[in-house]
């Protein structure tokens, strides 16, 4: 009898392994996403990421900059280092990230990925949450915390793509 329990714990544990493991999402960095589109909605996320859609940016220092939007609903919203993630559940700027359609997290060399579900509350119109990155050693822990969100129901249409940068890289250079 003792035996056969065995039998069936040891099934259950390799079941949830292996239901664990196939939930890991696989990312695509940004010029994989770029290749594989066509027409319109290549020409859409190459507008957003690197044209002059609406965009609100959050620096290093907490300040918000709007740009390109004059009197049109704000497109891209982009946050320069962990510490400003939480300004993106600041309610002054909630019109402004329920109409972004890409939202770009910037992590700095030494700067861990850390985000829940609640960060992207005022955020209903998301196509893309881009995490841009420095070092190769968060790449890992990005992936598990992405994975962790994809499985919520609010970011099943949502693509999440990877971008590697190099320190000081800036599209608006």
């Amino acid at each position: 009898m003792s035996r056969n329990i065995q039998y069936i714990l040891l099934v259950f544990v390799l079941c949830f392994g292996i239901k664990a493991q196939a939930q890991q999402i696989n990312l695509k960095t940004v010029n994989e996403e770029l290749e594989l589109l066509q027409g319109e909605a290549r020409e859409k996320l190459d507008f957003l990421l690197y044209s002059t859609p609406p965009k609100l940016f959050i620096d290093d220092d907490g300040s918000m900059n709007y740009i390109w939007n004059q009197d049109r609903a704000i497109e891209s919203v982009e946050v320069f280092g962990k510490n400003q993630f939480t300004l993106l559940t600041n309610e002054t700027h909630a019109t402004d990230f329920r109409s972004a359609k890409v939202l770009i997290l910037r992590l700095y060399n030494n700067e861990t990925f850390e985000v829940n579900e609640t960060l992207f509350n005022y955020f209903t119109a998301l196509n893309y949450i881009i995490v841009q990155y420095e070092s190769e050693r968060a790449k890992q822990t990005i992936v598990n915390q992405m994975s962790q969100l994809k499985q919520a129901e609010k970011f099943r249409d949502v693509t999440f793509l990877l971008d590697k940068i190099n320190k000081g890289d800036d599209y608006e250079e």
